[in-house]
């Protein structure tokens, strides 16, 4: 019954810190892209999304 717990806090961080992380690289982009760095801002937009749709689960 303790194992089931800890697999349920492991999943639950490890979704946490992946989330955090899209926002991270989102809001990188953001910036990148004010400062006219566009190039930059894509490659920190497209791995916001990375991160966000391995977070999100198969439609079947």
């Amino acid at each position: 019954m303790m194992k089931r717990y800890i697999h349920i806090a492991s999943a639950a961080a490890l979704i946490a810190m992946a989330s955090g992380c899209a926002k991270m690289y989102f809001k990188q982009g953001n910036k990148s892209f004010e400062t006219l760095r566009f190039s930059k801002a894509i490659e920190s937009f497209e791995k916001a999304l990375e991160k966000k749709i391995s977070l999100t689960p198969a439609k079947a």
